[in-house]
Order: structure tokens, then sequence, then C-alpha cells
């Protein structure tokens, strides 16, 4: 029995900052990395190195004929120090959503996935009183890889495509071409 899928239905993919971008030196999860003992096997370093190269990024999900990327904003990047936000880091942020919508691909952001500020956990994380205001003000100012699998290191990949963790060339997978094929054949070409 073939499936359908319902009009406006959208074919994406998804990256997470800190498993992807590498380099989120200012977050909680970057300094637990770095601390002895730790849980991780191995820190996190450049990743996939997502935040150099976002434009092949956009482009792999654009080449995939898929319609909606999910990405996240990094609050780390964006507040590095309680109360002072980065031109640059909202520039970067905002650079990615404007080169979805170029290449008609919907911009689903995610403002927090998993990490946050290293200051933000130094008052409690969420369990400081304060915290929803915090993160308030960090949404409000703002307004398809080899992810690194925290515990695992490196050693567990999934993705769509492999990152060589040398070179950060991404490759597709076969798996690339069947789900692009199962996207376009229901309706998420572009």
């Amino acid at each position: 029995m073939p499936r359908t899928f319902p009009p406006g239905f959208r074919w994406g993919v998804a990256t997470s900052g800190h498993q992807t971008e590498g380099s989120n030196t200012g977050s909680d999860t970057w300094f637990l990395e770095h601390v002895r003992p730790t849980a991780f096997r191995e820190p996190s370093g450049l990743a996939c190195n997502g935040y150099r190269l976002w434009r092949e990024d956009v482009d792999l999900v654009a080449g995939l004929g898929l319609d909606a990327y999910r990405f996240s904003v990094e609050w780390a990047r964006v507040e590095p120090s309680e109360g002072e936000f980065s031109a640059e880091a909202l520039a970067h942020y905002r650079a990615i959503a404007d080169r979805c919508v170029a290449a008609g691909i919907a911009p689903v952001v995610t403002y927090n996935h998993f990490t946050a500020p290293h200051w933000f956990a130094k008052r409690g994380g969420w369990l400081d009183p304060e915290a929803p205001a915090l993160f308030a003000r960090y949404y409000l100012h703002w307004s398809l890889l080899d992810n690194f699998e925290w515990v695992f290191g490196f050693e567990v990949r999934f993705g769509l495509h492999e990152v060589d963790r040398a070179t950060f060339t991404r490759t597709p997978k076969p798996s690339a071409a069947v789900y692009s094929a199962i996207a376009r054949a229901n309706g998420g070409s572009l």
C-alpha cells in the first residue's frame, strides 16, 4: 500500500550545534569535555567544522532536494559572557537562515539543543530561579552530517554524509541517495 504525505509536508534534515559546529569553547559541555575525569571519550574539538563550513552544509540539503533544515543557534556563541551579545554570532546564524530561504529551504531553528553557556551553568543552569528570564533574554535578542556522539566520541557515526575528520570533506553515504529519492518522489523536490 503506497503511503502518501499531506500537502505541505516538509522533508528535511537536522544538525545540532555543539555536535557539528566544533570549537564551542564557551559552552558548559566544552568545559565538561576538558575536565578530568570526564564522562566523554574524547572532546568535540572541531567536530564536523560546521561553523566554518555551513554554506556547504546548506548546499548539501538543497542538493538532496529537501525543503527543511533544522539547525541550532548556540547560546554560548550568541551570549558568550552574561549580558554581552556577539554581533558576529548573530550575523552568522542569520546568514544560515538567509541562505536556506534563498535556496527554497525552510530554516527550522532550535534555540537550545542540550548545551548552554558555561557562565549559565556556573549560576546553576536550569535550577537557577532566573533561568527562564536569562533564556528569554537570549531568545528574544536573537528573535546532515556525522554527529559527534557525546560520550562515544567519533566512534559511533550516523548521518547522510560522512565527514572525514582530517579534511572535513563531506561524502554522501548510500542512505543520502535513498532519502533524497524518497523525498523527491513524495513532493520534496525543489
